[in-house]
């Protein structure tokens, strides 16, 4: 199967130059762990931005300076192992595609290809053999700030809520995260626009947007608030397909997998894409 088979063919994209704000929004307003980055007046690919580049690289407000200028890429008529190795080597969930002349046309997200899969060996698998027994997990009352340390040391993008019976319902991801960094930016800006009756002026946004977006501070809220999301679940035994579906019905990157009523782990839809590399 080639990568045009599967290909997205409206990305989302940042363009530069642009500000970590709009990047910040776009992302989560499209719900993606990353963008990648275009040069405005042609089109061309230079680069692609995730959540873990927003959050560690705060030196800068300038989307040019905050992204990975070596982004993974292919062409429509590349096999879909290609992008399967891309997505395990770099880490990001979505690879662009671009023409010969390296402008963006398209993207080939993880989704893109779980629902292209026409490995029948592979489909037929059951779960038990892809099972990561560990994943990142915190109580539900945990801080938001340690949760999110919590995930970014576990190399996952997401984390499993453990509620006061031990149980596990919900997870959350980076970009869940991400929309407390926009509330809490936009709550400091609506404070400091504010002018007294009496003056005709407003404190300048652009520096408050800033030291805000520099200091990447998380409230310290329980992940409890964060209207965590209902983890999928498939019992031992299910086949690599049903999981699959029940992944992509729930929007999920992870399904849990429960043997007399524990879970006794996880199936990442990254460890699925790993397969296609296999001979």
């Amino acid at each position: 199967m080639l990568v045009k088979d599967v290909m997205n063919a409206n990305p989302v994209y940042a363009e530069v130059p642009s500000k970590r704000s709009a990047v910040l929004s776009n992302m989560i307003r499209n719900e993606v762990s990353s963008e990648p980055v275009v040069r405005k007046d042609r089109g061309t690919l230079v680069g692609i931005v995730s959540i873990k580049e927003l959050m560690s690289r705060s030196e800068t407000d300038q989307t040019a300076l905050i992204m990975n200028p070596r982004p993974p890429r292919v062409k429509p008529k590349d096999e879909v192992q290609k992008v399967a190795k891309a997505m395990i080597r770099s880490g990001f969930r979505a690879i662009p595609v671009i023409d010969d002349s390296s402008r963006l046309i398209g993207i080939v997200s993880v989704e893109d290809l779980l629902e292209k899969i026409d490995d029948s060996e592979l489909l037929r698998m059951p779960v038990d053999e892809l099972l990561s027994k560990t994943f990142a997990s915190a109580w539900s009352e945990t801080p938001m700030p340690v949760a999110y340390k919590i995930m970014d040391h576990s190399g996952y993008d997401t984390i499993t809520l453990i509620d006061s019976q031990g149980n596990i319902n919900s997870y959350l991801t980076q970009i869940d995260f991400l929309k407390e960094l926009e509330e809490e930016y936009s709550s400091s800006k609506a404070q400091m626009q504010a002018s007294s009756e009496s003056e005709d002026w407003d404190w300048s946004v652009s520096p408050v947007l800033y030291v805000g977006m520099k200091g990447m501070t998380l409230p310290n809220k329980k992940i409890s608030e964060l209207s965590p999301r209902k983890l999928p679940v498939v019992p031992s035994g299910t086949t690599v397909e049903a999981a699959i579906s029940e992944a992509l019905r729930a929007r999920a990157p992870q399904v849990a997998v429960k043997e007399n009523g524990e879970v006794i782990g996880m199936l990442y839809d990254l460890s699925i894409i790993e397969q296609l590399l296999n001979p």
